[in-house]
């Protein structure tokens, strides 16, 4: 099934499942209404998850056996969707990060990713979307890592991984260990972003630029300031933001997340998810 296919039809299968769900229907109820509406080889395999979900396996679980048309992390966020109860409502981000690339549909190789940055774009966008939904740092990595496969930025993230883990926080690690690798600009704005407790908004600010022309991440280019002054605002609006509330500091190392996304009081805390 050719890759394009199957994203549009991965992602209009989470939009329906999450309007079925939205409804009077349990979680595989819905998943029985939604999987009439895909075809191909695609229909084969979400029947065999409804299947297994409905003998008593988790969601994740059942998508985990779908390796060769179900990538690793769509599954991690299903999971993650799962444990909150919050499945019907992370359907639709789901939908829309399938769609919009933010999430690999099937394990990536060098051959869809062959530049530097088009990896780090990759890497980026799909940090910016897992932080965004409550996942910890550490494991979102393990999760990207595994799905750029042989990409060579993999081998990267495996240090980052190992220095987040050991107490850094993610700029530390990416400006000392990989300072060949990401830019200056990138590591300063993700550090304004862990101080002021906004890396997932400034995580997409610098995915928004990059596909915009203003960042460069070969690093081939000097911007000029009047370029980038947007984002960097947002930076410094997140100093600014630390340094008037010392309550909104938040912590940046350990196996955590560098940042946690305030979640409701009913939810556990997205530690659990590994």
């Amino acid at each position: 099934m050719e890759t394009q296919k199957l994203r549009d039809a991965l992602s209009s299968f989470w939009e329906r499942f999450g309007d079925a769900y939205q409804g009077n229907t349990t979680g595989t109820e819905a998943w029985e209404q939604a999987k009439d509406w895909v075809e191909w080889e695609l229909a084969s395999a979400m029947r065999e998850v409804g299947e297994a979900w409905k003998s008593g396996e988790t969601l994740r679980q059942a998508l985990g056996k779908q390796k060769g048309l179900i990538s690793e992390t769509i599954a991690y966020v299903a999971g993650i969707g799962e444990e909150t109860g919050e499945l019907a409502k992370m359907a639709g981000p789901m939908s829309r990060a399938i769609r919009g690339g933010a999430i690999p549909v099937v394990p990536l190789t060098s051959d869809d990713l062959p530049e530097a940055a088009d990896q780090q774009r990759h890497f980026l966008r799909e940090l910016s979307f897992l932080i965004d939904i409550g996942a910890p740092i550490v494991s979102s990595m393990r999760h990207i890592q595994r799905d750029l496969g042989e990409c060579e930025l993999a081998t990267t993230i495996d240090v980052l991984i190992q220095e987040v883990e050991g107490g850094s926080t993610l700029s530390e690690a990416m400006t000392l260990k990989a300072g060949d690798v990401f830019c200056p600009i990138l590591c300063n704005m993700i550090r304004a972003g862990e101080a002021g407790g906004v890396l997932d908004i400034i995580l997409q600010r610098i995915v928004d630029s990059i596909d915009r022309g203003f960042l460069d991440l070969s690093g081939r280019e000097e911007l000029a300031r009047s370029e980038i002054t947007p984002e960097l605002r947002v930076a410094e609006h997140a100093r600014g933001h630390l340094k008037r509330s010392p309550t909104a500091r938040a912590s940046s190392r350990s196996e955590m997340t560098v940042w946690q996304k305030p979640q409701p009081a009913t939810h556990p805390s997205p530690r659990s998810f590994v």
